[in-house]
C-alpha cells in the first residue's frame, strides 16, 4: 500500500495572493533580497512626464551616467539597465541588502533632485544670501 504525501502547514504553503486587504494588519516580512543571483528591480517616478520624463534630452545622459557611478560606489554589480520614460529597469546583483538599500536610494535621490531643479545647496546658499 502506498503512503500517502504529507502536507505541508498552512503557514508553509506557497502564497498565490499578495497585497491588499490580505495582509492588513499582519505582520510584515522583509522584502527578500539576492545576492547570489542577479534581481530585476524597476524605479518609477508618476511625476516623469513632458520636460520630467527621464527620456528628456537634459535627463536621459545624466541617468544614464549616474547608475554605473553610484553601482561602483555602492558595491552593486551592475548587468543591463534600460531606461524608460517613467521608469528604470536594472539587472543588478547587490553586495548586500545594505548596499542595495544604499544604492536606490542614492540614484531615487539624485535623479529626483536633478529632474526637479531641487538641490540642497540651492536652498542653503538662498538662505545665506537673505540674511541682514
Amino acid at each position: 500500500m502506498k503512503s500517502k504525501q504529507l502536507e505541508l502547514d498552512d503557514d508553509l504553503k506557497r502564497r498565490v495572493e499578495h497585497g491588499g486587504e490580505l495582509w492588513k494588519g499582519k505582520r510584515k516580512r522583509e522584502r527578500p533580497i539576492a545576492t547570489k543571483k542577479a534581481m530585476h528591480v524597476t524605479i518609477r517616478s508618476s511625476l516623469a512626464k513632458k520636460e520630467w520624463s527621464f527620456l528628456h534630452p537634459r535627463q536621459a545622459r545624466f541617468i544614464r551616467e549616474l547608475i554605473p557611478k553610484l553601482a561602483r560606489r555602492f558595491h552593486v554589480r551592475l548587468y543591463e539597465t534600460a531606461v524608460n520614460g517613467n521608469h528604470v529597469h536594472l539587472l543588478l546583483r547587490p553586495r548586500t541588502r545594505e548596499s542595495l538599500k544604499r544604492f536606490l536610494s542614492a540614484l531615487s535621490g539624485r535623479i529626483a533632485q536633478r529632474i526637479t531643479g531641487d538641490l540642497p545647496w540651492k536652498k542653503w546658499t538662498l538662505g545665506l544670501s537673505t540674511i541682514p
